[in-house]
């Protein structure tokens, strides 16, 4: 009954063509071509001819233009009928059109390769401060905390101009916002090489909170006389740990780290007043981390009486702090190294070069020439500013060491 009742509401009428012939179609249905002019059309047409034509005429139909014929009635007997299988065959087509093709699946997998960024051009012995802005530029922490930054300042907001140009595609930028704010910052004269060292510190120290926090550091210097046995402990806000190098010694950093950090004796000319015996006593004297900051500043003190110092410092790329955290303190903290200063030259006429680390692929900087390098050359670096982030969430401390050499470049 099911199929009758659908008939009762088809339309059948005769169609003729132009050939005279007439014959049936249903209302619903695309018009058929006409059974006499198809045969003669067919016996025309060799087999080869038709196969071409067909494949012509499917290739040039776009999958969104395939016409997929109406659902003819529902027939009353199994599911093997033509008119069932009419429409599974169409939505196959339909599927098979829409997958990509394997050429542009390879494509979507295929990784882009790896932009190693913009370099920075050398205004006028300006490598010192195209080297700091590229470790700066390096650290997401300070992108993110300039987020947060409520009230910015001068210096702030030139350094970040000169931080997002770099993010951005293109040829060497001239960081002319910084080149102006410099004399600001340390004593400087335009054309005149400088210190990274210096420079850096000073920019920490003219940037808004947020940001100068993740530099904070703060270590505890305590001090026992050993005549009364009396303790005092003094905590100091850090930025940096400054090391000595010796002109004669292959000591990694490591091992400086942890001569650093030894008991020091307080005596002679250098002796402590204590408080509690009212005269000049001979003393013990500990530095330890109290706080370690999110970036820690490690310089290295490549200047004796007016000569620069040579020799390399091996170094790892990973810290563990905690032999240097003050007593009751937390858990450990290990530190990543994520960028390098590298001093080139003598004294007076050197040139500095970065390096810093994105993803896992080390870069070096050398103003405009901005390269890949390699986990060999990186520790082939003769190093004088080293740049670590704690890892793990974990937090950390720096310390700031005496500032009276400078190296230019």
């Amino acid at each position: 009954m099911a199929a009758i009742g659908h008939a009762i509401h088809e339309v059948v009428s005769l169609h003729r063509c132009r050939c005279g012939q007439s014959y049936e179609q249903w209302g619903n249905q695309p018009t058929l071509p006409c059974p006499t002019c198809e045969k003669i059309r067919l016996k025309n047409t060799g087999p080869g001819k038709r196969k071409r034509e067909n494949n012509e005429r499917t290739d040039r139909i776009p999958a969104a233009n395939l016409i997929i014929p109406p659902l003819g009635p529902t027939p009353r007997y199994g599911s093997n009928s033509r008119q069932d299988s009419t429409p599974k065959l169409a939505e196959k087509i339909l599927c098979l059109s829409r997958e990509p093709r394997e050429s542009e699946q390879n494509a979507k997998r295929r990784p882009s390769p790896m932009t190693v960024g913009r370099g920075l051009r050398n205004c006028g012995n300006t490598c010192f401060l195209n080297a700091t802005i590229q470790c700066l530029g390096a650290i997401d922490e300070v992108n993110q905390a300039h987020l947060l930054t409520n009230k910015s300042t001068i210096t702030q907001d030139k350094l970040m101009t000169c931080i997002r140009e770099l993010q951005q595609p293109g040829t060497a930028y001239a960081p002319a916002p910084l080149i102006q704010q410099i004399p600001h910052l340390i004593c400087y004269r335009k054309g005149d090489p400088a210190d990274a060292h210096e420079l850096l510190i000073a920019l920490i120290n003219d940037i808004s909170e947020p940001i100068s926090q993740i530099f904070q550091g703060q270590m505890a210097s305590t001090v026992q006389c050993t005549h009364c046995n009396k303790t005092t402990i003094n905590t100091d806000n850090t930025q940096d740990i400054s090391l000595h190098i010796e002109a004669d010694s292959s000591t990694s950093l490591v091992e400086k780290l942890h001569n650093f950090f030894q008991p020091e004796t307080l005596e002679g000319e250098n002796a402590y007043w204590c408080d509690t015996c009212q005269e000049s006593c001979r003393a013990t004297k500990t530095l330890s981390y109290t706080h370690i900051p999110t970036i820690l500043i490690v310089h290295l003190k490549r200047l004796n009486l007016g000569k620069k110092i040579q020799t390399h410092m091996p170094f790892d790329t990973v810290l563990e702090m905690k032999p240097y955290l003050a007593p009751g303190q937390a858990s450990p903290q290990t530190m990543e190294l994520i960028g390098i200063i590298s001093h080139q030259g003598t004294k007076d006429q050197g040139h500095y070069v970065a390096i810093t680390k994105r993803g896992n692929e080390w870069i070096s900087h050398n103003d405009a020439k901005v390269a890949q390098t390699t986990l060999t050359q990186l520790h082939q670096t003769q190093a004088y500013i080293m740049i670590y982030r704690k890892m793990d969430h974990n937090k950390a401390t720096g310390i700031n060491g005496p500032r009276d050499s400078t190296m230019a470049g």
